[in-house]
């Protein structure tokens, strides 16, 4: 078929179409200045601040009740599995508990970061009672951690609280899970005194439960002076177990070792940010920024 070419147009020819570049006054190009009323801080914007102050630990009544009740049971009932089978009762009722005082939240409840509760940890031994129930049963309890011989019970005085990493649609911790500040500081003393001398075998182990002391700093929030002392005896005990493995043919991963350690390291950085920037300081800092380097 034929086809009829339409000559062009030209910008300031006029047809049925319109024009195919308008005419713009010089003076309407370029921005103009708009005042904005202020907006409130979006709420995936808000940070919850960090704990840089020590603070006053305090159970309520009825957990450190539970506690004892708990701790009774575990040295009067001889069978593994009814002692755990019976402490799985008494933790449904402690989270009911837990959760109408506010000293947790409810699994499926969604909170703005504004309301959200100051958890504490009120487990005062260096594992919580109920773990020490669940690993016995599920046979997962290092030498590390037993009174002696290799088919004893575990040691509620030897026992270390293993990292768990939380799932998705998992309830928070209990109180009575999570360790209070002075209750860490007392499981890495135990850690440097009864553990590390046992390196290079204890490798996998230290790893391990140093950063569950970590992740329950992290559950509270707190970046007090027991974070930083932590965290700064974490990292030299990480730099101390590259350094002594790097002298034995046992097999481990130096990239997992590095990864906590900088871990360590960044957790430090933000601590000594916050201090700085009210007024404070940290006598190791210069130290630990250099590992950084």
């Amino acid at each position: 078929q034929n086809r009829t070419l339409m000559p062009h147009a030209t910008p300031d020819q006029d047809s049925s179409i319109g024009p195919l570049v308008q005419k713009v006054n010089p003076e309407q190009l370029g921005f103009q200045h708009y005042s904005h009323p202020p907006r409130d801080l979006p709420r995936y914007l808000i940070q919850q601040i960090p704990q840089l102050k020590p603070k006053q630990f305090i159970q309520d009544p009825w957990d450190k009740s539970n506690q004892e009740k708990m701790l009774l049971l575990e040295g009067s009932v001889s069978d593994v599995d009814e002692l755990y089978e019976t402490l799985k009762k008494m933790r449904d009722v402690e989270r009911k508990v837990m959760e109408d005082r506010g000293l947790v939240d409810k699994a499926d409840l969604a909170k703005d970061l504004n309301d959200a509760i100051v958890f504490q940890g009120t487990c005062l031994d260096m594992c919580p009672i109920f773990e020490r129930a669940r690993r016995s049963v599920e046979n997962n309890v290092v030498r590390y951690e037993k009174d002696g011989s290799v088919n004893s019970r575990i040691s509620r005085f030897r026992a270390l609280k293993v990292f768990a990493r939380p799932a998705a649609a998992a309830a928070p911790p209990l109180p009575s899970d999570v360790r209070p500040p002075h209750i860490l500081v007392k499981t890495l003393d135990y850690i440097v005194d009864n553990i590390v001398p046992l390196l290079p075998d204890c490798e996998s182990f230290l790893w391990d439960r140093m950063r569950s002391i970590r992740q329950d700093f992290t559950y509270q929030n707190y970046s007090g002076p027991e974070a930083v002392d932590c965290n700064e005896r974490i990292v030299r005990i990480h730099l101390l177990i590259l350094h002594v493995m790097a002298k034995f043919n046992i097999e481990y991963s130096s990239q997992q070792e590095l990864e906590q350690l900088h871990k360590a390291l960044i957790t430090l950085s933000e601590i000594y940010g916050e201090v700085r920037s009210q007024g404070g300081s940290s006598p190791n800092e210069a130290e630990f920024r250099a590992y950084s380097l």
